[in-house]
C-alpha cells in the first residue's frame, strides 16, 4: 500500500527539510554531535516518546529518531504500532512473507552492543528515505550471520518490544555503516514498509 508523502514525516518534520522547519518543535532539550557528524537536537517525550532531530552541515534534516519512555509508560498513545507495548509480532503479522518467526535476512541490521536488532524498510513513496525499526533481541549474535544468509530467515523472538523507529536519508545511512549499523545481506529488491506511516505511527504527524 502506497505511503503519502506527507505522511512520512515526525511531529511535522521530514526528512531533508531546512533547519527552519524545527520550528515547530519548540526548544531542544540537548544539542549533541553524532559519530555520523550531524547535530543531534534532543526535544522532550509526547506521547510516550522522545524524539531526535539530526541536522547535517547544510542545515537540513537527515535523520529523525524517536524511542520509548519507560517512565511516560501510562502517557504512551495506544494508537499505530510505537506504543510502549509494540512487540515484534506487532509488525510481522502485517508482512505476508514472515513465516512465524523467521524475519527474511535481507531486513535484518543486528547492533550486538545494544542487544538489540533492526529491520529496514524501504518506503515506496519517497525512495530517498529508508525506515529502521529496532526491537530489543538478545537472541541473534553476528556469529549467526553466515548461516543466517545462507537460510534466507532469522529466527527472532515474536514478544521482542519495539524500542524505536528511526527515518533516514537514504544516501547518509549508506555512508555511515558504522553508526547505523551494516545490514547482513545486501538487497536485491525493495522491501517497503508493509502499512501506511500515519496509520502505524500516529503520533508521529503534526498536531
Amino acid at each position: 500500500m502506497a505511503v503519502p508523502a506527507q505522511a512520512q514525516d515526525f511531529r511535522g518534520v521530514s526528512i531533508g527539510d531546512p533547519t527552519s522547519s524545527l520550528a515547530v518543535l519548540g526548544e531542544p532539550t540537548e544539542i549533541l554531535v553524532s559519530d555520523a557528524g550531524l547535530t543531534l537536537r534532543q526535544y522532550p517525550p509526547r506521547l510516550g516518546h522522545f524524539l531526535t532531530v539530526g541536522v547535517d552541515t547544510t542545515n537540513h534534516v537527515r535523520l529523525l529518531r524517536s524511542y520509548s519512555d519507560p517512565q511516560s509508560r501510562s502517557q504512551s498513545d495506544r494508537n499505530g504500532l510505537l506504543s510502549v507495548t509494540a512487540t515484534l509480532s506487532d509488525i510481522t503479522q502485517h508482512i505476508s512473507d514472515f513465516g512465524a518467526d523467521a524475519v527474511p535476512v535481507d531486513l535484518i541490521v543486528p547492533f550486538p552492543e545494544m542487544l538489540a536488532t533492526g529491520l529496514i524498510f524501504d518506503l515506496e513513496d519517497n525512495p530517498e528515505t529508508v525506515v529502521v525499526l529496532t526491537f530489543i533481541q538478545n537472541t541473534f549474535f553476528m556469529t549467526d550471520a553466515d548461516v543466517a544468509s545462507e537460510l534466507g530467515t532469522v529466527d527472532l523472538s515474536l514478544d521482542a518490544p519495539l524500542l524505536g523507529v528511526d527515518l533516514i536519508d537514504r544516501l547518509h545511512f549508506a555512508g555511515h555503516p558504522e553508526v547505523y549499523g551494516r545490514a547482513l545481506r545486501e538487497r536485491t529488491e525493495q522491501i517497503y514498509f508493509p502499512l501506511p506511516f500515519a496509520e502505524a505511527f500516529p503520533h508521529y504527524m503534526p498536531e
